[in-house]
């Protein structure tokens, strides 16, 4: 009797723990990867292309983060004091299910001027008898390019700076998945929801993404959550708002992409082609307007992009399960991109826009609440990713981010 009493307890606890796994193998895939400057973004996990089949009926989700990070620049004349620390931001956000219906919203706090920024906030309802259709509101992420972000570290990619990558709009979108195959359909109004600074890259100063269709079809071999690489193609083009009396111009740009996790790979490739269509003589608060560069802004921080061009970007990554532990992981990860166009070389300053390399190396630690990033940061040319001067030499800095995320669900039956 007393053994079959220590068997019942024995398989007891196996079965207690094997609850335990799947409990918080749930909760990392309701957290997604907060790599990337992004917070948990739950509200956005639909965008990686998983189907969630089985649902509770009503659920409410309350996240967010805070960030301090500490910079050393390539001049000394940028760090004085050996570097300097400032305060990142602070994120709250939420995500909400009831029924076939769902929501997702962001807010952002940043410590500069305009630093308030609406992230993403969107409305949708699933059809089907699997779910496989979605139609979509609001203010959210462009299926354009690899989903989620496109890049593996926390200070982004050269396509994430260039507005091709992990970029929102406002509008609505239908979203079809059957077995591998993904296809989305959008109708975008314009990209900034009336706001002067947003999280992503987008026109400004006198130009403006208006009336905008955007298609992607995605195709993936594997296991999502296993060994899988997910295919891609997506084009976007609308009309282009220049100048003070909002002439129409007109942009369109063409993506492929690929992003595969095999053990403790992960690979992502991206080839964006894109053109702004500029009429001439225009003018913006006084100021000609070019016709080979287009003025851009990342959280209000102004740069050109040539009206033109090509962009290419390839990044890798690789956990490192020797150094981690229950609890515990470490990631190395490269995310490099080059910009090549033959117009827009020069801005109304004599610098360079138009030959830009960008490349970031980094190690994230990921344990519980806590992440951090160690990044070393290079480029030439990329001032639109806050390294410059455009002066055609490279510059790096050293960037550590220390980030708190946090997350609660709330669970209710009706």
């Amino acid at each position: 009797m007393k053994t079959k009493t220590s068997k019942l307890d024995k398989l007891k606890k196996q079965l207690d723990h094997l609850q335990a796994e799947i409990h918080s193998l749930k909760k990392a895939q309701r957290r997604g990867n907060p790599s990337a400057d992004a917070t948990t973004d739950t509200a956005e996990i639909e965008d990686g292309g998983s189907q969630q089949h089985s649902r509770p009926n009503k659920t409410l989700t309350l996240g967010g983060s805070a960030t301090v990070e500490y910079e050393k620049k390539q001049s000394a004349l940028d760090n004085t004091a050996g570097g300097s620390a400032s305060f990142g931001r602070v994120v709250f956000n939420a995500q909400g299910q009831y029924k076939r219906w769902s929501f997702g919203l962001e807010q952002r706090f940043y410590n500069f001027e305009n630093g308030d920024i609406f992230h993403y906030g969107w409305a949708a309802r699933d059809f089907g008898a699997a779910d496989q259709h979605r139609f979509k509101a609001g203010f959210y992420q462009v299926p354009f390019g690899n989903l989620r972000y496109g890049f593996y570290g926390f200070w982004g990619s050269l396509a994430h700076f260039t507005g091709y990558t992990n970029n929102q709009a406002a509008g609505v979108g239908y979203r079809y998945e059957r077995g591998p195959w993904r296809f989305d359909a959008d109708v975008f109004k314009n990209d900034d929801a009336g706001q002067h600074a947003t999280y992503g890259t987008n026109p400004s100063g006198g130009y403006e993404r208006i009336n905008g269709l955007n298609l992607r079809t995605a195709y993936t071999t594997g296991a999502r959550d296993g060994d899988h690489a997910t295919f891609s193609f997506a084009a976007r083009g609308g009309r282009l708002s220049v100048g003070a009396h909002e002439a129409g111009g007109h942009r369109f740009a063409l993506t492929a992409g690929a992003a595969g996790d095999y053990g403790p790979w992960g690979v992502q490739a991206q080839i964006v082609q894109f053109n702004f269509d500029v009429p001439d003589g225009q003018r913006f608060e006084g100021t000609s307007l070019p016709t080979d560069s287009v003025a851009i802004e990342h959280y209000g921080f102004p740069s050109r992009l040539p009206a033109r061009g090509q962009i290419y970007g390839l990044n890798i990554a690789r956990r490192l399960p020797a150094l981690g532990g229950d609890d515990v992981s470490f990631k190395l990860y490269n995310d490099a991109g080059y910009l090549h166009s033959d117009e827009g070389e020069f801005d109304a300053a004599g610098q360079r826009i138009g030959d830009t390399a960008f490349n970031v190396t980094g190690l994230a630690v990921h344990h519980g609440p806590l992440f951090v990033w160690l990044e070393g940061i290079a480029g030439r040319n990329a001032g639109l990713a806050g390294i410059g001067p455009n002066d055609g030499n490279w510059h790096w800095q050293a960037n550590v981010t220390f980030g708190l995320f946090f997350e609660g669900e709330i669970d209710a039956a009706l």
